[in-house]
């Protein structure tokens, strides 16, 4: 995974210990080990020759079609995240509402949880990459607001989103 930002920030994107060949052209890149959520994160400084000799797994990507990939892998889902809790902490029954939340409002949420000026600096510096992804992601939606009309198509589609879901997972090891 990289660690870059601004001094003292540092944006995390989980690429499985991956450095990106655009910031080794900087000289050094850093990467952080697999951490789960609450851990403290401990960049580590990666080499070029590290980072070139295989010891560390690369992503080649141009800057543009990096920044549009994780327009929808990375920022995205944290406008989701922020879309929902603003959907739902907004709407007059949300104190009932907050007395059922569980797991899956937390895990569908979490990246809320951020910090603020981050995220922010994020979304900006992504904006037309994001606004692609967004206009994608509200046809999606809409798509499925029109499929809680058809149980039968509604139920193939969830069988098939789930085995996207768990195609990804089986090839990211996750």
């Amino acid at each position: 995974s990289l660690c870059f930002g601004r001094p003292g920030q540092f944006l995390v994107h989980n690429h499985r210990h991956a450095v990106h060949a655009r910031f080794a052209g900087l000289g050094q890149a850093h990467r952080h080990d697999k951490h789960r959520e609450g851990d403290t994160l401990e960049c580590l400084p990666v080499s070029l020759e590290e980072s070139q000799s295989g010891a560390v797994p690369t992503h080649d990507h141009r800057p543009a079609d990096h920044d549009f990939l994780v327009g929808g892998i990375s920022h995205l889902p944290l406008v989701a995240a922020l879309a929902l809790v603003a959907a739902t902490t907004r709407d007059p029954a949300w104190p009932q509402m907050a007395k059922l939340a569980a797991s899956g409002f937390r895990d569908t949420t979490r990246l809320a949880s951020g910090d603020p000026v981050m995220g922010r600096d994020l979304l900006v510096t992504n904006a037309p990459n994001l606004q692609r992804w967004l206009g994608t992601y509200i046809e999606e939606l809409e798509r499925y607001r029109r499929l809680l009309g058809d149980i039968s198509a509604l139920e193939e589609e969830l069988n098939r989103m789930r085995q996207a879901r768990e195609a990804w997972r089986q090839q990211a090891g996750y």
